[in-house]
């Protein structure tokens, strides 16, 4: 169970504080949803120049080509595109699952990996894990 303090809506004019009771003038709902997921990668794969694949976007502003898959997932009726990505395994490393995932998603082995900030919460209201974001060429 995880429980969850919800703030004082600003458009109240609330100004936070505290209510009395220790509890910062917000609710408290104990049976919030949480979901504790694995950590998992996302990569953006910088196309090489001379790819020619159907799965290269190229950005207008730019001109840079970026792989992309095309994947099925059993809750759209259709398929979708999506960068590489999957779940970081137990004892392996944020970098070694992202190298692996691209390998196995797209076939190709980058020589450079640039991490793209701190992990983040693609949700963080309700859990769901950590993303770690990387750019490789």
């Amino acid at each position: 169970q995880h429980s969850v303090q919800l703030q004082p809506s600003s458009s109240s004019g609330a100004k936070g504080g505290n209510d009395g009771n220790g509890n910062g003038g917000g609710k408290v709902i104990d049976d919030w949803l949480w979901i504790d997921y694995h950590d998992r990668i996302n990569v953006l794969v910088e196309a090489p120049a001379t790819d020619n694949r159907t799965t290269a976007i190229t950005s207008d502003r730019d001109e840079i080509s970026f792989l992309i898959l095309t994947q099925t997932k059993y809750a759209l009726p259709f398929h979708s595109l999506a960068i590489a990505g999957g779940i970081i395994e137990p004892n392996e490393e944020a970098l070694d699952a992202a190298k692996r995932e691209v390998r196995e998603e797209l076939g190709v082995v980058c020589k450079e990996w640039k991490v793209l900030g701190n992990r983040f919460r693609t949700d963080v209201n309700r859990g769901m894990g950590w993303v770690h974001p990387y750019l490789a060429r």
